[in-house]
């Protein structure tokens, strides 16, 4: 099982300031919840012998304030895709929290800029999403930004073209399964207040051969339109 990281994706961590939207309220967990959930992974990283791994989208400032010292203590691998146009801004990642992440062995990727869906964005701004994302990240980050993380989960065959021109290594999806390590395009399972994460069964279920053909069926389908 080594050869299949388990990817869970959160957001913020805390209660959800009064700017977030309604509809992303749910992706936010208390700091309690998140604090159990990542020692239960850092648990059954031992016990499972998997890799679960945790992503965390939007660059909120509880990533480097509570999610950072976290993963330290339990020793749980972290990724962080911010918003390149939430840099600096209220309640969210500065470049020194980038840098302060990258110093404390976490990598960090990118989100986009201004967190939009890709799949009807016009070829200019698709450009802007993709690869101006990276090289603002970049310059924020004093290092290279390989991986990104599709807002809203949502791409199409012509957003996963710009990320391969924009160079991206990874891709980073939505799509709930499990992705061979050495994977461009990577599945993760998104945390939301109304779902239950027993990670025992997200294992059984997705690591047997028919559920990845499955999964891996919706997403050549999706890729294609």
């Amino acid at each position: 099982m080594h050869d299949l990281p388990v990817y869970l994706t959160f957001h913020g961590i805390g209660p959800a300031p009064s700017w977030v939207p309604a509809n992303e309220v749910p992706y936010w967990i208390g700091e309690e919840d998140f604090r159990k959930l990542i020692a239960q992974m850092s648990n059954a990283n031992k016990r499972l012998q998997v890799e679960f791994v945790a992503t965390f989208d939007d660059g909120n400032l509880s990533d480097i304030e509570i999610a950072a010292p976290v993963l330290k203590a339990q020793s749980v691998k972290g990724i962080f895709f911010p918003c390149a146009g939430r840099i600096e801004q209220g309640g969210y990642l500065s470049a020194k929290d980038l840098r302060k992440l990258r110093d404390a062995g976490f990598s960090v990727g990118s989100h986009g800029v201004d967190h939009l869906p890709w799949t009807t964005l016009a070829e200019a701004d698709l450009h802007r999403e993709t690869t101006e994302a990276k090289a603002m990240i970049e310059a924020a980050l004093g290092a290279p930004v390989t991986d990104a993380a599709l807002p809203f989960g949502s791409y199409n065959r012509r957003t996963l073209a710009a990320l391969q021109a924009a160079g991206f290594e990874k891709v980073f999806s939505s799509d709930p399964g499990l992705s061979p390590r050495d994977a461009w395009f990577v599945r993760r399972f998104s945390y939301r207040t109304d779902r239950v994460f027993d990670l025992d069964e997200i294992v059984a279920t997705h690591s047997s051969a028919l559920k990845r053909t499955l999964t891996e069926i919706k997403h050549q389908i999706k890729a294609l339109r």
